[in-house]
Formats: C-alpha cells, sequence, structure tokens
C-alpha cells in the first residue's frame, strides 16, 4: 500500500488545508475504498477518507500542526508516515 499525497493550504478566516492524494498497490494499480488518515501529533485529532474507485482521496480541512498519515484496507500492510508539519500558508 502506497500513498501519494500532498497538502494544499488555504488561507481563510480559520487557516485550514486540504490533504489530497492516490492510494496504489505496489504494482501501481489503484486501490479503493482505502481508509486514509491523518492525525494530530500533539493532540491526536484525526481527519479522515475513504479512497474513490480511482484511489484518490480528499480531506478538507485540517487544521496546521505536526501529523502522521495512516492508510489501511483490507488484504493490505498498513501504510504510515511520520513527521508530516503543516504550516500556515505551505503548499
Amino acid at each position: 500500500l502506497f500513498v501519494s499525497a500532498f497538502f494544499v493550504a488555504y488561507a481563510s478566516a480559520q487557516q485550514t488545508a486540504t490533504l489530497t492524494g492516490t492510494v496504489r498497490d505496489a504494482t501501481t494499480a489503484v486501490i479503493q475504498n482505502v481508509a486514509v488518515k491523518v492525525v494530530n501529533a500533539n493532540t491526536g485529532e484525526t481527519f479522515a477518507s475513504l479512497s474513490a474507485a480511482n484511489g484518490n482521496f480528499t480531506i478538507p480541512l485540517i487544521k496546521p500542526g505536526d501529523y502522521a498519515l495512516i492508510a489501511e484496507a483490507e488484504g493490505f500492510r498498513q501504510f504510515r508516515q511520520t513527521g508530516i508539519r503543516l504550516e500556515t500558508g505551505s503548499t
């Protein structure tokens, strides 16, 4: 299970970001219905989504902070990436 993702920060009254990406397996085939979440390392707050039929997912309204990204699907080993820092005004 592999996840390619990027954050896009939006300026608004409340500074938030959106995480978008695609979930693929080792053969680069897209995978649907993957539970993708980001967990704030300091607060434990979780933002989540499911990947669509094309493997794409979107997680909106994420608050700035340090995060771990976790992707899970039946039949696959969990994907986990830590040390993701989201700052206001970053992309």
